[in-house]
């Protein structure tokens, strides 16, 4: 896989193979913050404009953690079935509520027919696989009907974080400090071009790019100004200008809404 440019890793070696375990342990709470989700707004709108066309669609959250998705959609009358690997992540999603529809499954092998779903949800999922997202996209293609959705989010390689790349090196050297060990991987990163490619080879269409999460994505730019309450002040208000003018500059992560179409 050539794609993408940056990785991230999980600095506690100690994290390795129980991370996710125990993270759905720990999370089943974040339920109520679905709603400031910008991802879910996005994805509701596109979905109720489509309410001629698709009647009675049904939704798959791939990778659906505690099933925070399953609720909310679930809530506006939708038919939701959740997958997620997690047993803790079925666990927690059964103990909030016995009646959803969840397996445990991973998004890279769904125990789903072809073409069953109307719409996917994939946010925050994709980029954790070490091997790359394709695997996971072409389970997400065939589980789709045709002319289906799949709305997908990511973390983003931002303008700034671009910039942030190539200056890296040369900061270390005027630093004088060694390169950061490797630990365990946790996450890549893309830009909006590697998406599209990557997307488009496995028959899908990106009808719209959203990037989200300026203040987030700044702020972890410029992590010194977090201890200082008029900088920290001043960074958020740069980043929530930079959403009208600038919004690609220090996105955090960003949502393409894509439709199968071959």
């Amino acid at each position: 896989m050539r794609f993408p440019r940056r990785v991230e890793y999980l600095k506690d070696e100690g994290q390795r193979g129980g991370f996710w375990e125990e993270y759905w342990y720990k999370v089943g709470t974040q339920i109520k913050q679905v709603e400031k989700d910008p991802v879910t707004a996005i994805a509701r709108k596109w979905i109720e404009d489509m309410g001629e066309e698709r009647k009675h669609p049904r939704i798959l959250d791939g990778g659906c953690g505690s099933g925070r998705y399953l609720i909310y959609f679930g809530e506006l009358g939708y038919d939701m079935i959740g997958a997620d690997f997690s047993t803790n992540a079925v666990a927690t999603a059964k103990k909030i509520d016995a009646n959803l529809k969840v397996v445990q499954a991973t998004v890279l092998d769904l125990p789903f027919a072809a073409c069953s779903f109307d719409y996917y949800l994939s946010f925050g999922v994709l980029e954790h696989f070490i091997d790359g997202p394709e695997q996971g996209l072409k389970e997400a293609y065939r589980v789709l009907k045709k002319g289906g959705m799949l709305f997908l989010s990511v973390p983003y390689m931002s303008n700034l974080r671009l910039l942030e790349e190539r200056l890296y090196p040369f900061i270390r050297k005027i630093q004088n400090k060694p390169r950061e060990a490797k630990t365990t991987f946790y996450e890549y990163m893309f830009t909006k071009g590697e998406l599209v490619s990557i997307l488009g080879s496995l028959g899908f269409e990106v009808l719209k790019d959203y990037p989200l999460n300026q203040e987030l994505g700044l702020l972890r730019a410029l992590p010194f100004t977090r201890k200082n309450r008029i900088l920290n002040y001043l960074v958020i208000n740069l980043a929530k200008m930079s959403k009208f003018f600038l919004p690609n500059f220090c996105a955090h992560k960003i949502l393409l809404v894509c439709r199968k179409v071959s």
